[in-house]
């Protein structure tokens, strides 16, 4: 008797976890279904803002066809937006893919987090180096603009104080801003993504 007693209470037991595993998963099912899409948005959108940079280099390139010296400028540039392009972008589908081939939801967030966070840390990585970079580039843009050419360029003392001050103050700003709307940009939705993958695993 007793021992019936015991089962009928395991099964309930049983029951009751297996419809609140139920219903959590499908919970968190729809609510990581929405998460993913606005993280997917904000992942599209800044390959869509390094597209048009692009874009607008290529015209920039046109323009100034004529100047060969410019255009080596145009080209590099090209070469450091086109880089984050291609290593962001493809990391983007993959990203996307390793999602709807996973059937396992817990694994599938946690796959998808660590993609975010390899985006996310290639482009502050990236950052690092494109902007001062971008600062020496537009500065040897103007000079080209004024002299023509390479070797016309006289760089006057005026022109490497201003430059050096850029350097050391508006270049940290640049990467510090950087730093700052990327987190504002995708804290929420990581913190999100880790509080779901942890309601999952506790049900399991």
């Amino acid at each position: 008797m007793m021992d019936e007693i015991m089962n009928g209470w395991k099964a309930l037991g049983d029951d009751l976890h297996n419809k609140k595993r139920g219903i959590v998963e499908e919970f968190s099912h729809n609510s990581s279904d929405l998460l993913l899409e606005k993280l997917n948005r904000k992942m599209k959108l800044g390959l869509m803002w390094n597209i048009a940079l692009i874009v607008l280099l290529l015209v920039l390139g046109i323009y100034h066809r004529h100047s060969g010296d410019i255009l080596c400028l145009v080209f590099a540039y090209f070469l450091l937006l086109f880089g984050n392009l291609l290593f962001s972008g493809r990391h983007y589908l993959r990203v996307r893919k390793g999602a709807i081939m996973h059937d396992n939801s817990r694994k599938m967030l946690e796959s998808y987090l660590k993609g975010v966070k390899i985006i996310l840390l290639f482009e502050r990585i990236w950052s690092l180096f494109v902007i001062p970079l971008s600062l020496i580039l537009a500065i040897l843009f103007s000079q080209l603009l004024r002299y023509g050419s390479f070797r016309e360029i006289k760089m006057e003392p005026v022109i490497m104080i201003v430059a050096a001050v850029l350097m050391v103050t508006a270049v940290p700003v640049m990467i510090l801003w950087t730093v700052w709307s990327q987190r504002k940009a995708y804290d929420n939705e990581i913190r999100e993504l880790k509080e779901m993958i942890s309601l999952l695993s506790a049900t399991e």
